[in-house]
């Protein structure tokens, strides 16, 4: 298991400070965070309204080239506020004076050290609201990786048409280790493909825990595609399944979002997402289970947007299951 120390400022040091000092300590605080109503249609239910996100962050330069960042991040199942991230980030290759070696082909390169969002697929980069534009996440990423969040390191390398991570961390259980990576390429400009592939380590080695996924991303204009598919076997929800040895699964998601104001000169944005999810549970296939997700919604300002999200959930054994979902998210 990792031992990591990292050393931050006592939160009551920066509280305590005036706003014009900030700059003078070197440290940037941002955060968002966004308010939800959720009204089930089928059956009719009101979920009220409640935080989804709520975090602030701290980051701080310690060198040209290495720099140390935080977040502290609410916890909507226990209501308290807990550790979300914390790491050093040293700059290793790159073309810029910002890396400790300039490069003229690496774009960038370095070691994150410290607790991370686990890069693996595509949705880890849109876990925070601002930068997810939908409401809710994709059920093949909720049932398998779910926004997994763990001590480890984390080396990255970008080129122009390939990037890299290789990551180790805490693993699954107690004592053990989890590692994997994602490599993507880029063919063509505008389009990535993705492979992604994680294993779980126990005092024996290898286990039978992995997950592996494929991913396709595309942009062009005020058009965003993108699409993952994700095998797991013995994982579940971020955790180790019971039975594990016998608890297959897999699903995908393909998603779209269009930007509509050079069409009609308002600041909105509309988009869909189709998911399925199936399970193979002691060799009896169970599912698929199936989400629509539409969504629409209004940039304010450029730090908040306003978001209206209708998801139909269709269970082979379970009832249909309707809810539409609105979102303020603020952006500081």
């Amino acid at each position: 298991m990792f031992t990591i120390i990292l050393v931050f400022l006592p939160a009551s040091f920066i509280m305590g400070q005036d706003v014009s000092s900030y700059g003078k300590l070197g440290i940037e605080i941002n955060g968002f965070f966004d308010i939800q109503q959720q009204f089930q249609l089928s059956p009719a239910e009101n979920k009220g309204i409640d935080y989804g996100q709520f975090e602030i962050g701290f980051s701080r330069g310690i060198a040209s080239f290495i720099s140390a960042e935080g977040a502290i991040a609410y916890n909507g199942e226990s209501e308290k506020f807990e550790l979300g991230s914390a790491l050093c980030n040293i700059q290793l290759f790159g073309q810029d004076d910002t890396y400790l070696y300039r490069h003229n082909i690496i774009v960038e390169s370095g070691i994150k050290i410290g607790q991370f969002d686990i890069p693996f697929g595509l949705d880890y980069r849109y876990i925070p609201s601002p930068d997810r534009k939908f409401i809710s996440s994709p059920l093949i990423v909720d049932r398998t990786i779910n926004a997994m969040n763990n001590l480890g390191l984390n080396l990255y390398t970008t080129f122009p048409s390939v990037n890299l991570n290789l990551f180790a961390v805490n693993g699954l259980m107690e004592d053990d280790l989890s590692i994997g990576g994602r490599l993507g390429a880029l063919p063509i400009e505008n389009l990535e493909l993705g492979f992604s592939w994680l294993t779980n380590l126990g005092e024996t080695g290898f286990t039978h825990c992995h997950l592996m996924g494929f991913d396709l991303s595309y942009q062009y204009s005020i058009f965003e595609l993108r699409a993952e598919f994700i095998n797991s076997d013995g994982i579940l929800d971020g955790c180790l399944a019971e039975n594990s040895l016998h608890f297959n699964h897999n699903g995908y998601y393909i998603q779209a979002l269009t930007y509509l104001q050079e069409w009609i000169s308002l600041p909105l944005y509309s988009g869909f997402r189709v998911a399925e999810w199936l399970i193979d549970y002691h060799s009896e296939i169970t599912g698929p289970t199936k989400k629509f997700s539409f969504l629409m919604g209004y940039s304010i300002t450029g730090s908040v947007d306003f978001r209206i999200e209708f998801q139909d959930e269709i269970g082979i054994h379970s009832q249909n299951i309707s809810t539409i979902t609105s979102q303020i998210v603020l952006s500081f």
